[in-house]
């Protein structure tokens, strides 16, 4: 039963390599996902939580749950940032928590530079419930079948003014290994990682935003999303994109009431996986908090994309 193990635990591991971080698709919303310099870049506290069903219909489909915070401090250039997350992947369960923090300062009369580190924590194990045994009282299957904490490293840079954000970064850093059991382990892989957005303003009711992000893993084509972006009101998203990995996203999100904003992304398959799954489904709620009233009163706020349509670092 040992190899039977290793193989499920090395084939997952392949599978993970181009995606072992989740490709949320509501990036666009919380860039934090994919940049610890996003941590405090304006005078807000961000609440994001996230849920996404990869490939519903396939048994054991990717399930990923994570939520965030970052917020400056006060109105110094410091931010900070961390959360929670947890992730099922058939019978591999991986979870643990984020801490991040950045710097940023003025480059320009309306525009910032940051640098943000972050750490990731986390603990990889298998889910035995899920486990179709031969053998129930296979001994090589144990309760301690779970790695220990191990630390992993991520780092940032940001560019940003009123109406674009652009940024690179690298997460899995320290390609660390999970060790699940003798002879059993999980390894990371290090993610390069490019965003960003141009905000176009229409006129008083509509804004339009492309944005693009895009990914490289060593030893893998590289993966791009493209997505187009309307608001209208400053309350309400239309979003269209694609996926090199061959799906179609549609997205819809509405401001519930003042800063407190619902998003929702449907990814169409159109790969050969398309057969067996109904999509991918993921939700995103968020609450952005001003500690500074004057700030939470001034019109273009320095945000991002349509939850920050309104937002600049300057006021009007």
């Amino acid at each position: 039963m040992r190899w039977f193990i290793g193989i499920l635990l090395m084939f997952g591991s392949w599978g993970l390599k181009s995606q072992q971080l989740p490709a949320y698709s509501l990036w666009t919303q919380n860039p934090y996902v994919l940049n610890p310099a996003v941590s405090g870049y304006d005078m807000f506290m961000d609440f994001s939580l996230h849920g996404k069903k990869q490939w519903a219909g396939f048994d054991g489909s990717p399930f990923n749950q994570q939520l965030t915070m970052h917020s400056s401090i006060n109105e110094m250039s410091l931010g900070v940032g961390g959360g929670f997350f947890n992730d099922n992947l058939g019978t591999i369960k991986h979870s643990g928590f984020l801490v991040s923090s950045a710097y940023h300062f003025q480059v320009g009369e309306d525009i910032k530079l940051g640098f943000g580190l972050g750490g990731r924590f986390s603990f990889y194990g298998l889910d035995q419930a899920k486990l179709n045994l031969h053998d129930p009282n296979d001994a090589s299957i144990s309760a301690q079948m779970r790695s220990g904490l191990v630390p992993d490293v991520s780092f940032g840079v940001l560019l940003s003014r009123s109406n674009f954000m652009f940024g690179l970064s690298a997460q899995n850093m320290l390609s660390s290994q999970r060790e699940l059991g003798t002879n059993l382990a999980i390894s990371d892989i290090s993610h390069f990682n490019f965003h960003g957005y141009y905000r176009i303003e229409g006129n008083n009711k509509f804004t339009f935003t492309p944005a693009i992000y895009s990914s490289y893993i060593a030893g893998y084509p590289v993966y791009v999303d493209a997505r187009f972006i309307t608001s209208y009101m400053e309350r309400y998203d239309l979003e269209l994109g694609f996926k090199s990995s061959k799906d179609l996203v549609l997205g819809l999100g509405f401001e519930i009431i003042d800063y407190l904003k619902v998003s929702y992304n449907y990814d169409l398959v159109l790969s050969g996986l398309r057969p067996g799954t109904t999509g991918s489904h993921e939700i995103l709620i968020s609450y952005d908090f001003y500690y500074n009233p004057l700030y939470k009163g001034s019109k273009r706020r320095y945000k991002w994309i349509t939850k920050g349509a309104r937002g600049t670092s300057k006021m009007d």
